[in-house]
C-alpha cells in the first residue's frame, strides 16, 4: 500500500473524491441535500470551458428496503434537484427497478435491493491539472502567482492590513505582496496563519480528516452508499482505470501537512465497499491519500453534521 505524493495543489484538494459534487461526501442524507443551484451553475460552466478535464459522471443511489417516507423524500429531492438545475447540461434523474439496477451494476449486493436512482454529476479525474490551468490563465490575465509559498508576516499601515510578506519555500526568496484587500484562504492552516491578527483566542475552524483508497477497477457507475457499520455516507467512484472508495470523516487535531491514512481507515473503507459489492476486487490497494477539511467550528455536533458552507470572517468588524 502506497500513499500518494504531495502535488502542488495538495493542501486544498487532497480531500477530494475527484467528483465535482459540492460537499455531498459529508452528510448522511440523500444526495440532493444542500443548495444545488450554485453547483449547477459551476457544473455547466466547467463542462463548457474545461470539457477536456471535466466529464459527465453517472451516479447510482441503490435502494435497500426503503421506508415509504424515505422513498418519498428521495423522489421529491430528485425533482427539486432537477428544478434547481434547469440550466444544467447533464441528463435528468431516472428511477431504476431492481432488474435495471443490477443490469447497470451487476456487482451490487442483490439481497434486499429494490431499485436505484440514477442521476448525473461531473468528474474531474485530474484535479491538479485543472488547478494548474486556472493558475496559468489567471497569470495570463495579470495575477501574480506564487506557488509553494508561506505567509511569514502581514504588512500593516496604521491599523490596516495592506498585504503580506511571503516566503518562496523553493527559491528561498521573500516577497512583499500589497493589496487593497487581503483575503486569507489558507484552508486548514487558517488558524495558524491569522493568529498574530486576532485579539480573541480559540480556533475558528474544526478540522476533519477524509481518507480515500484506490483499488482495481470495480464499478461502472459512481455510487452513493450508506455504511452498514455506522450509517455514514460514502462513495465508490470509477476513476481512470481504477476505483476510488471514500471518504472517512473524523476529527483531526494534528498538522494538516502530515495527515495520512491509518490501517483502521483503510480497513473501514474496504469492509464497507465489500458489503456493498461482495464480488468486487477491493483487496488490492494501489495507494491511499488523506486530506483535511477546514470547517467553520461548531460545537455539540458530530463530524458529519458540521456545516460545509463557506464563511467570510471580517476581523475589523468582529474582533
Amino acid at each position: 500500500m502506497r500513499r500518494c505524493g504531495r502535488s502542488a495543489a495538495a493542501p486544498s484538494i487532497s480531500w477530494s473524491s475527484a467528483a465535482g459534487s459540492s460537499g455531498r461526501e459529508s452528510r448522511a442524507t440523500p444526495p440532493f441535500a444542500g443548495s444545488r443551484l450554485p453547483w449547477s451553475n459551476r457544473q455547466t460552466s466547467a463542462l463548457r470551458i474545461a470539457s477536456h478535464l471535466v466529464f459527465p459522471l453517472p451516479f447510482l443511489l441503490p435502494l435497500y428496503r426503503p421506508t415509504f417516507l424515505y422513498q418519498l423524500k428521495l423522489r421529491l429531492g430528485m425533482q427539486l434537484y432537477d428544478l434547481l438545475s434547469l440550466d444544467k447540461s447533464l441528463p435528468k434523474r431516472q428511477h431504476l427497478d431492481r432488474a435495471a439496477a443490477l443490469a447497470a451494476e451487476p456487482s451490487l449486493e442483490p439481497d434486499g435491493l429494490v431499485g436505484a436512482w440514477r442521476f448525473y454529476d461531473a468528474q474531474v479525474p485530474l484535479v491538479e491539472r485543472l488547478v494548474v490551468e486556472n493558475l496559468v490563465d489567471a497569470s495570463a490575465h495579470g495575477a501574480f502567482v506564487l506557488n509553494h509559498a508561506r505567509v511569514t508576516d502581514f504588512l500593516r499601515e496604521d491599523d490596516r492590513i495592506v498585504g503580506a510578506r511571503v516566503r518562496d519555500t523553493i527559491g528561498g526568496r521573500d516577497v512583499e505582496i500589497r493589496a487593497r484587500f487581503t483575503v486569507v484562504a489558507t484552508g486548514p492552516w487558517l488558524d495558524r496563519t491569522i493568529a498574530p491578527l486576532r485579539k480573541r483566542s480559540g480556533p475558528l475552524l474544526r478540522l476533519t480528516k477524509g481518507v480515500h483508497i484506490v483499488t482495481r477497477r470495480a464499478v461502472e457507475h459512481a455510487h452513493v452508499l450508506f455504511a452498514k457499520s455506522d450509517g455514514r455516507l460514502f462513495f465508490v467512484v470509477p476513476w481512470l482505470d481504477a476505483t476510488i472508495v471514500g471518504t472517512t470523516d473524523t476529527d483531526y487535531t494534528g498538522d494538516p501537512g502530515e495527515v495520512a491514512a491509518t490501517e483502521e481507515d483503510v480497513r473501514y473503507l474496504q469492509d464497507e465497499a465489500r458489503r456493498a459489492f461482495p464480488s468486487a476486487p477491493f483487496d488490492e490497494i494501489h495507494f491511499t491519500w488523506a486530506g483535511v477539511r477546514a470547517l467553520v467550528r461548531e460545537e455539540g455536533v458530530s463530524e458529519g453534521e458540521v456545516s460545509r458552507k463557506h464563511a467570510l470572517f471580517d476581523h475589523a468588524a468582529r474582533e
